[in-house]
Order: structure tokens, then sequence, then C-alpha cells
């Protein structure tokens, strides 16, 4: 092989290292960029931390202030990965007024170092650590409170304080509370998860009405940050943290349905008995087919025929999941004739 050849093969070899170890996704849409301000002055602070959110269903972004005397912003931003550790996000600021141009250098998929400037204007730059947080999404929010910190913003919910988001255990719906326990509004929601440490919560408020988005960006299974907008353009932001207020235990059976052998015309009875979290469903099934009378915990056959003979299951559900009983199976022996009335001697005289 030529020297030519060997060089192309590893300049060949380099490019798919270099793709390997990639390190700067694609995306930030839905995610926050957490920032440690090690330097600088302006446009956030000369210190502190504070974390860039963006939108999960456009361009905006905010700015949220994590420590005292980070200053809070918003508008649109973009986003261009411009090499396998390196990214430029470009933040038009409405609080600021200019373009803030930021500089990422991934060391890892979810740590960096950045440098942000204020475009024109070189008096002012930043310079820090930044990280993406990768936080356990959940697959649900039933039976979850959120407590909600509001640190920038106006309505919906409150423009400072916090307040709580309790999600109800077994339907899509939630109510807000405030510090005091009082209900201040309720609605349905839509869940989410998305990429890696971030999701999507839909809400229809009764008080609030729509809200387009609520961006989380979870840093952990338990907290992260948000960013709320609404269909009249407000927004909100800040931290929360979440417990799994109504633990939802899936159904399991303790007690399987048995065998029956009967008479025909006989009454016939499979009954079983489950544990978990209420309500449980019930659905009876012979020989795999879901009977449409078989809905509660005992099933019962009045009057038993040889064509209701087969095998018999039960599906257990909540929303927390399902379960399947062993079969039982119902055995009907043909009815025996009964005689009512013997026939009587008699006796014919002759003519």
């Amino acid at each position: 092989m030529s020297l030519t050849h060997l060089g192309a093969v590893f300049i060949l070899f380099l490019g798919l290292v270099s793709q390997t170890f990639a390190q700067s996704p694609v995306s930030v849409s839905g995610r926050a960029i957490l920032m440690e301000i090690t330097s600088g002055v302006g446009p956030f602070a000369s210190n502190g931390s504070v974390a860039i959110v963006t939108s999960s269903t456009d361009s905006s972004y905010v700015t949220v202030p994590l420590t005292q005397g980070v200053n809070s912003g918003l508008g649109t931003y973009a986003y261009t990965k411009t090499g396998a550790n390196t990214a430029t996000i470009t933040c038009t600021d409405g609080s600021v007024g200019a373009n803030l141009v930021g500089q990422l250098t991934s060391t890892s998929a979810t740590t960096g170092t950045f440098r942000f400037t204020v475009e024109g204007d070189s008096r002012f730059y930043q310079t820090g650590t930044f990280s993406l947080p990768s936080g356990l999404v959940p697959t649900t929010l039933r039976g979850m409170t959120f407590s909600m910190n509001v640190l920038m913003g106006v309505s919906p919910f409150a423009n400072s304080g916090s307040s709580r988001i309790i999600f109800d255990a077994q339907s899509d719906t939630y109510q807000v509370v405030d510090v005091y326990g009082n209900q201040t509004s309720s609605g349905s929601f839509s869940y989410s998860p998305g990429a890696t440490g971030s999701a999507t919560l839909y809400l229809t408020d009764s008080v609030y009405g729509a809200i387009n988005s609520q961006t989380l960006s979870w840093r952990s299974g338990t907290s992260g940050v948000y960013y709320i907008e609404s269909q009249s353009r407000s927004y909100q932001a800040g931290t929360f943290t979440a417990v799994q207020s109504v633990i939802i235990t899936p159904p399991s059976i303790t007690s399987q349905p048995s065998s029956l052998t009967v008479n025909g015309g006989s009454l016939a009875s499979f009954s079983v008995t489950a544990s978990g979290t209420a309500p449980l469903s019930y659905q009876w099934r012979k020989d795999g087919t879901n009977l449409s009378s078989g809905t509660s915990s005992t099933y019962v056959i009045a009057s038993a025929q040889t064509t209701d003979a087969g095998n018999y299951s039960v599906v257990v559900s909540n929303s927390a999941g399902s379960v399947t009983s062993a079969s039982a199976s119902l055995t009907v022996n043909k009815a025996t004739p009964t005689i009512y009335v013997w026939p009587s001697a008699s006796s014919i005289s002759s003519g």
C-alpha cells in the first residue's frame, strides 16, 4: 500500500474516531444549560450560577438565576453544532437588548466550558463551566406532587413565591394549591418524556386556560428547573422538587379461582381475590375470550349447560398494570332426568 493510501486511511480513521467520541449534542431543545460563572463581567453576573432553559416547543428561552445577584432574561435562541465537541448558541435577549453569543466546548456528553460575549461590545464577556442535566426522567407524573419555586416571570399560578401541583394517582388531572394548602386552580394534563433529562408537560387549566407547555429539565429524579409558557405569552420559570405522594401498587392475585364440576342446570361460581391500589377492574374470560358480563371479582353462571364447559380466567387491572389469574376449568355433567310421577299398576276386567 502506498503512502498516499496510508494517509487516506489514517485521515478516515481520525474522522471515524472524532464521530465516535463526539460530545456536543445536536440539539438543546427542551433542555437546561446550567452554567457556573468563573470570570468576566456581564451579561449575567461576575460570578454565581444561572440556567438557560430552552422551550421544547419553540425557539424561546429563559435565563433563570440560581444564585443571588445573577440577572434573569428571556428571548429567542439559535443553536448550531459546529464540531464534534463544539457548538454555538446565540441568544437574542430582550432584557439586555442585544445578541449574546456563547461558545460551548464539551468535555463529555453533559459537561464542558463556555465563553459568552455581547455581540458588538467586547467589554462584556463571561466564562465558566456548564452541565446539561441528565437526571432520571419519570415515565408518568400520576401520584406525584411538584413543589414549584418561582424565580422569574408572571402568571400563571404566581408571580413569586411557591406553589404545588398535585397530580392525581388514577387519572390525568391535577390541582394547584398555595403555600397554605388552598386550591387555586385545577385541570387536566398530558406528559411526554423527552431526551435525556428533559420532559414536556401540557396543562389545560380551569383558571388560566390552555398552557402551551411546561419544559421540565430534571437535574435528578426528584428535582430540576422548569419553564412555563402560556397561550397568552405569559411565562414563568424557576426550580422544582418532585415527590411520589401516592404510591400506586400494581395488582397481584392472592387467591386463584378454583376448578368446578357441576351437574347441568346447577349454579357455577368462580371467584378471585386480588390486592393492589384501588380501583381494581376485572375481566373474566372463557377460553381466552372476554365475557361481557364478567367484570367483578366473582363470575356466576346461574344454570350451567354443557356449552359453558371450558377454561376460565380473569385479568385484574389498575393504573399501574395488570395480572392474569391461573385458568380454572368448568366441567358440566349432563343432567339426569328426574321422574316426578311413576306409572301405577292397573287391571283390566274381561268382558
